[in-house]
């Protein structure tokens, strides 16, 4: 109810941790865009989210907002939220480029060439937020370790990094 006014909200995939449905339901009204990936909008629109307010973005697609290009982009992870329904919609690292400013969006993703690949393809960024969390030697593909972020903010080519969803969930 705080939140001053959104021009868009970004959704990487469909776990509960980043999409939780009350959160929806709220901004369904008050939200004019949500950007997310393949698959996602439906769960927005049983959310209450309109279908012409969601743009669905496979990795290399891109849309703009406000000025803002945002481009979906590989990441190591995976999608589920019932026992039923794993990978059955995309999850994406996010590229944002507006204003003479390049940043990059993590999302959720283990440690991958991809991020070589992403800041070969983009010549590096001006901030990478990368995620560490769940760090467990069981999951290699899910999470990254504190070292794999700073590893992948050297392969994007990042000037500077902020962590991100550390501490969230004991799960690792």
């Amino acid at each position: 109810d705080e939140l001053p006014a959104l021009d868009a909200v970004l959704i990487t995939h469909d776990h509960y941790d980043h999409l939780e449905a009350d959160t929806m339901r709220d901004l369904a009204g008050k939200v004019p865009r949500f950007v997310t990936t393949l698959g996602v909008g439906a769960r927005l629109q049983s959310f209450g989210v309109p279908a012409d307010k969601i743009t669905e973005l496979g990795w290399g697609d891109a849309t703009e907002v406000g000025g803002v290009r945002l481009v979906a982009e590989e990441a190591l992870h995976y999608s589920a939220r019932w026992r039923n329904d794993r990978n059955k919609t995309l999850w994406a690292a996010f590229v944002l480029e507006g204003a003479g400013k390049r940043l990059y969006w993590s999302g959720d993703s283990g440690y991958g060439a991809h991020f070589a690949d992403t800041g070969r393809k983009y010549g590096g960024f001006d901030l990478a937020f990368m995620e560490i969390d769940a760090a467990n030697p069981g999951w290699p593909k899910t999470h990254m370790f504190p070292e794999q972020a700073l590893q992948a903010t050297q392969d994007l080519k990042a000037a500077r990094m902020v962590p991100m969803h550390w501490g969230v969930f004991s799960l690792g």
